[in-house]
């Protein structure tokens, strides 16, 4: 079923493509925390999170639009910080489902893949020739593709293989629904955009949960929910 959504939804975008006054491809990274845009250089350049987007714009007069578009984002959340327990008593419990976590000085991450598809309605100015400022918001849904948890760079498990280990519920939510706004300039034809997502949805779902692998490091994950704050910065080309 949430294929056969997704699918619809990129097919309908697909086809208001070719009465869109405008198009556009945005391509940058994703973060939990402001702060984190300068922590980027210290993880892998393969495991580096990306946000790409493919969006049309709907002119509703001289200054306000509509916007939808199907954004794919490939992030990562570092979790060594986010459980009060003593740093012994992670390992341990994060040992019993990640092998050989004991003898690692590695840091655990979790690792998601997602396409978003908000509505957002936005406000244009063209303060100087060839400038442009916006700002736009609305709800979105967002369709979880995989979801892992691990190591930096390698031993990881696909958390979406846990349906197995769920009593009568899936541990990845399916969709997710929240919030979202950015602010943008643009040059001619080229952009920068800076947005905020807010997330209403769990990600996890820990309530039918068996106690021997999950529910041990239950006060670690949940910290994945509570991050419901994510940012994102891309550079943009309008077409």
């Amino acid at each position: 079923m949430r294929k056969i959504t997704l699918f619809l939804i990129l097919s309908s975008i697909s086809c208001f493509i070719a009465e869109a006054q405008h198009l556009r491809i945005e391509v940058g990274t994703k973060v939990k925390s402001f702060n984190k845009f300068s922590n980027l250089g210290k993880i892998p350049l393969k495991e580096l999170p990306i946000h790409a987007t493919l969006g049309v714009e709907f002119g509703l007069g001289k200054y306000l639009y509509i916007e939808t578009e199907a954004s794919f984002t490939k992030e990562n959340l570092s979790i060594t910080e986010l459980s009060e327990q003593s740093t012994s008593s992670t390992v341990s419990k994060l040992g019993s489902i990640l092998p050989n976590l004991e003898n690692r000085e590695l840091f655990p991450r979790y690792y998601s893949s997602s396409i978003k598809v908000p509505i957002n309605v936005g406000i244009k100015f063209n303060p100087i020739s060839k400038i442009y400022l916006s700002l736009e918001g609305g709800p979105y849904i967002l369709f979880n593709m995989n979801s892992e948890f691990g190591y930096q760079g390698k031993d990881k498990i696909d958390l979406t293989k846990l349906k197995k280990d769920i009593e009568g519920s899936k541990f990845i939510s399916k969709q997710e629904y929240g919030l979202n706004s950015s602010i943008a300039v643009a040059y001619s034809k080229l952009s920068l955009r800076l947005g905020v997502e807010y997330n209403l949805t769990d990600k996890l779902n820990f309530d039918k949960a068996f106690k021997e692998n999950i529910e041990s490091i239950r006060p670690l994950l949940k910290q994945i929910n509570d991050e419901r704050l994510s940012y994102y910065l891309t550079l943009g080309f309008t077409l």
